[in-house]
């Protein structure tokens, strides 16, 4: 099943929901991420836009390695502080994308 087909399907699933737990695929782009091509996808959670964020690496014609960075805001929870988590969250997510690196020899993957 195509990146597409599968982001088609699960929109469609979800259109009625109304929830702030909803899920919506937005349209996927081709990046370089640290020198390597692959493809990042956001998905909007409720209001997030940025609520989950996806990178697919293309080594053949479908994806070898897909890293899923989940934006999860667990201060509205009762007993926890609440506290401005975002900026903190999305610096973390810098970070981690950084440090990715990937590399191809004679059919195998080394990271």
């Amino acid at each position: 099943m195509s990146l597409r087909t599968r982001q088609a399907d699960f929109n469609n699933k979800n259109k009625n929901d109304t929830s702030m737990s909803r899920q919506q695929w937005l349209d996927p782009i081709v990046v370089t991420l640290n020198g390597t091509p692959c493809i990042e996808e956001y998905v909007k959670i409720g209001d997030d836009p940025r609520g989950r964020l996806i990178y697919y690496f293309l080594f053949s014609n479908d994806p070898a390695i897909e890293i899923d960075l989940s934006l999860i805001d667990n201060s509205t929870r009762p007993g926890l502080p609440r506290s401005d988590w975002r900026p903190r969250a999305e610096a973390l997510v810098d970070k981690l994308k950084e440090k990715i690196r990937f590399e191809v020899l004679h059919g195998t993957t080394r990271n």
